[in-house]
């Protein structure tokens, strides 16, 4: 069985980074990728779908990131005082 050739979109487009500076870029990405990511966000514009893919990979990786500490802390924390209750026990 031969391998289904692939539909490429050739894309230009600005990268806004945070802090609102952008950066200018070609892509080869698969059209229908693209396309099923547009339709399954319902983001309209293609740039649009690009930056919240990026942005939602840097935030799943810095949770995961994150989570490796998990059990590893001792926050020795008294959340009632923290939050100003007192033990109605």
């Amino acid at each position: 069985m031969e391998p289904k050739p692939v539909d490429f979109v050739c894309m230009d487009c600005y990268i806004y980074a945070y802090g609102g500076n952008k950066m200018r870029t070609t892509l080869d990405l698969p059209e229908e990728l693209l396309a099923e990511a547009m339709r399954t966000s319902h983001i309209e514009t293609k740039t649009k779908v690009i930056i919240t893919a990026l942005e939602d990979l840097i935030r799943k990786k810095s949770i995961s990131g994150i989570k490796k500490f998990k059990g590893k802390i001792d926050l020795d924390i008294d959340m009632n005082t923290t939050r100003g209750r007192e033990c109605r026990f």
